[in-house]
């Protein structure tokens, strides 16, 4: 008859491993979370470099171009 006796699951300690398993979950999440947006901001600021050295080039052509339009134009 002893084998048959189980103890009772208290109720305050199944929500306290519930809510520890959310609370790790949350945790999970915001770290994967922070993680992607941190590798979004890397990639941002690498395309945000690209851009700006096509700009600088563009300006030198536009520079160029101005030059030699001014060069055929010539005095009148």
């Amino acid at each position: 008859m002893l084998v048959e006796i189980t103890r009772k699951k208290s109720e305050a300690t199944t929500a306290f491993l519930k809510s520890n398993c959310v609370d790790e979950d949350n945790m999970m999440m915001k770290n994967g979370n922070q993680q992607t947006l941190m590798e979004e901001n890397e990639n941002l600021r690498k395309e945000k470099m690209e851009l700006e050295t096509q700009i600088a080039q563009f300006k030198a052509l536009e520079i160029k171009l101005l030059d030699c339009i001014a060069q055929h134009m010539g005095p009148k």
